[in-house]
């Protein structure tokens, strides 16, 4: 998990597009230090995470830069989303999701290969 690319494949109902990766694509990096950083798809942010037990995982407050884009849907709905991130679980080697408490699905990640 630590330095890969993930390129936001799923969010909810909504699946932006990870076939064309930029950088302005909705993506996280997560770092072995315990940083957390990328694109909500409009605005750059950065911040932590931590990883515990039981695959959990929790962030910490993000700096964003704040530009108004023309869609904000997936923007608003992504830092939402983050803070009810409890747990992950991996879907293969270039999978990732993300479950709130209950176990449903918020959000799925798929690994940019460069």
């Amino acid at each position: 998990m630590s330095g890969t690319r993930w390129c936001l494949a799923r969010l909810e109902n909504q699946t932006p597009d990870c076939t064309h990766f930029t950088e302005q694509s909705p993506h996280l990096v997560l770092d072995s230090a315990g940083a957390a950083f990328g694109s909500s798809g409009c605005n750059r942010f950065r911040g932590t995470f931590r990883l515990s037990e039981k695959e959990r995982i929790s962030f910490g407050t993000f700096a964003v830069t704040r530009k108004m884009c023309a869609d904000m849907s997936i923007e608003n709905r992504f830092f939402k989303l983050l803070d009810s991130v409890k747990t992950y679980r991996f879907a293969g080697a270039d999978s990732l999701r993300f479950l709130d408490a209950s176990g449903n699905l918020l959000m799925q990640w798929k690994a940019v290969r460069e």
